[in-house]
């Protein structure tokens, strides 16, 4: 089997419901054995077959969480002690009257934690609830749309955005990504769209470490090592956050959430680690030059009991 599909299908049977906390220690890189072929992931560590969905759920599920938390990504930080929503705006014109933007800051807490902003585009014309595709960017929300609502980004932002100087937006940076987020297609079809931006998380810079790890560490240089933290583990916490603020939106079809976005290893960890028994993943394969707007392919996460 391929490794890659290996990893979304292990990803795939963590997408359960249940939140197990590790039982596990794991030994050393030095001390681990070669293996040349592939686990059996319904074989546990000390070598017993799985074979009841109890025994999948209590006993192999944790271990594989925790094997990928201590090898791979690390361990996706706890929920936080608070999260407060400041409404920054909505408005009922967006898209030539077509959606709704709604624009929302979850302010971590306690303390200075991370300010994650997300902006929502909701189809005005539906009968219900629009389930919603839950997405993260690399160049700020602002790339998204031409819109002067959307605030341009705060954080640091990476010098391949466009039109941002000195690692920070401008003006002239905002709809630079139009071409790569199709909301008018999206909203025609009836989905909700909620975006946050990676840098207000953690900037994926490897020589800082800001966002979440900053304010985990109380900004001590001492314990906030820039090479010893887990990107991919905050991002995932970042969309777990985000997913806390949908499911209470009225607008929002909490059923049906999906969260999507290039990389297989982001958008599954998330949805996959997470407390909310509703959530569903999926990939978009990178955009090659003939192809902008490349199709989403899913992979249903949503409720499994496998």
């Amino acid at each position: 089997m391929n490794p890659k599909r290996f990893f979304i299908f292990v990803s795939f049977l963590l997408c359960g419901c249940a939140v197990q906390r590790p039982l596990h220690s794991f030994p050393e890189l030095s001390e681990l054995r070669p293996q040349p072929d592939l686990p059996n992931p319904l074989v546990a560590l000390d070598g017993h077959v799985i074979t009841t969905s109890a025994q999948w759920f209590n006993e192999r599920r944790p271990e594989l969480k925790a094997l990928f938390g201590h090898y791979m990504y690390g361990p996706i930080p706890p929920k936080p002690a608070s999260m407060q929503i400041a409404k920054r705006g909505d408005y009922q014109d967006f898209l030539d009257n077509q959606a709704t933007l709604k624009l929302r800051t979850l302010q971590i807490g306690p303390g200075n934690g991370p300010r994650i902003d997300l902006i929502l585009v909701i189809p005005n014309l539906r009968d219900g609830p629009a389930p919603v595709f839950l997405a993260m960017n690399f160049c700020g929300n602002h790339a998204l749309t031409t819109d002067l609502r959307v605030p341009l980004a705060q954080t640091w932002l990476g010098n391949n955005c466009i039109n941002c100087t000195n690692n920070s937006a401008t003006e002239a940076a905002r709809g630079t990504q139009v071409a790569d987020w199709p909301l008018a297609e999206i909203v025609r079809r009836g989905y909700a769209l909620a975006v946050f931006y990676n840098g207000d998380v953690d900037s994926d810079r490897a020589q800082a470490s800001t966002g979440l790890y900053a304010w985990l560490n109380e900004n001590d240089p001492a314990q906030n090592n820039p090479t010893n933290r887990g990107t991919i583990a905050a991002w995932a916490w970042g969309f777990q956050r985000c997913v806390d603020y949908l499911v209470t939106d009225p607008d929002i079809d909490a059923r049906h959430i999906a969260s999507m976005g290039h990389s297989s290893r982001c958008v599954l960890r998330g949805p996959c680690f997470s407390p909310q028994p509703r959530t569903t993943s999926g990939r978009i394969p990178r955009a090659s030059s003939k192809c902008s707007r490349p199709l989403i392919q899913f992979i249903i996460c949503s409720g499994c009991r496998v």
